[in-house]
């Protein structure tokens, strides 16, 4: 699909620069993506929507670059952004290269550099703005007091999720099972509000070669308990090799791997919002298991 005249213009407008040439590359579900040529040579990449979407996605998206890009300094390449409207979001052009043999290693390190620069940035769990999970809205507002990271999850993650899926009511029920139990099933040592990617999985992450470093992009970012974060690249992202390279430079709590499977059934849930199909039955056998005594 060719980018549009009209978006075009309004990208030239808002860059304030005439774009010489445009190429169609890869998207995504959500979507569509072009490399764009600048009058002064800049290269960019430009992603449109496949089809309507909210309004403030990409504004959504542009923040939490930004503040991901803050928090990665040197660890990790994050693009940056060049301009942002309804219907548009622009990027600096990152040059990915092939990944090296230790490539999850050093995104492991990359990742809890990360987080640890960002620890206790935000006094509450959530971000400044809305931000999403593909499609799906994830309110960030900070829950009432006590401002447990329990009950943030509960209440701005777990139930609203089960909200958006009338059409699995056993799912639902079994998920309002699941939140009488949270404050025991995430009871962990308290920690600071800590920057997450919150999308993290191996399409949402590359190597930058002339950089010589990992590179994160498309992010749902929040400031929530960072084993959040592992409830994505446990299900579609990076294995043991990962996981001790960033334990090893930022230890997690002991009993991580048991309450990471409440984080891991909330991206179950969302992929079945967003595409059915079998993600209902796995998240359903997952919910079982974590309501066993």
């Amino acid at each position: 699909m060719t980018l549009g005249a009209d978006v075009r213009r309004r990208i030239e407008v808002a860059l304030g620069l005439s774009v010489v040439q445009t190429a169609e590359v890869r998207g995504g579900d959500i979507n569509h993506a072009h490399r764009l040529t600048l009058l002064d040579g800049t290269r960019a990449f430009v992603k449109t929507p496949r089809s309507a979407c909210p309004g403030d996605l990409y504004a959504a998206e542009a923040a939490g670059l930004d503040a991901l890009r803050d928090a990665a300094d040197s660890a990790a390449s994050v693009p940056g952004v060049l301009a942002v409207g309804d219907d548009f979001l622009v990027l600096e052009a990152l040059r990915f290269g092939s990944p090296p043999p230790d490539f999850e290693e050093r995104l492991g390190t990359a990742l809890a550099e990360t987080h640890r620069a960002s620890r206790g940035a935000a006094r509450r769990f959530g971000f400044p703005c809305t931000t999403y999970l593909g499609r799906l809205m994830q309110n960030n507002q900070p829950t009432e007091p006590p401002h447990s990271w329990p009950t943030f999850w509960r209440d701005r993650r777990l139930l609203p999720l089960l909200e958006d899926l009338p059409a699995y009511p056993r799912l639902q029920t079994l998920g309002r099972r699941l939140a009488d139990r949270l404050d025991t099933l995430l009871d962990a040592p308290a920690e600071p509000p800590t920057l997450v990617h919150g999308d993290l999985w191996s399409g949402n992450a590359a190597f930058v070669s002339e950089a010589n470093r990992p590179a994160l992009f498309d992010p749902a970012c929040g400031y929530t308990h960072r084993e959040a974060e592992f409830g994505m690249t446990r299900l579609f992202g990076f294995g043991p090799r990962f996981e001790a390279a960033y334990h090893e430079a930022f230890p997690l709590a002991d009993g991580w791997t048991r309450r990471v499977e409440v984080y891991r059934l909330h991206h179950l849930l969302s992929h079945a919002w967003h595409f059915g199909g079998g993600y209902a039955g796995q998240a359903e056998a997952l919910l079982h298991q974590l309501l066993r005594p």
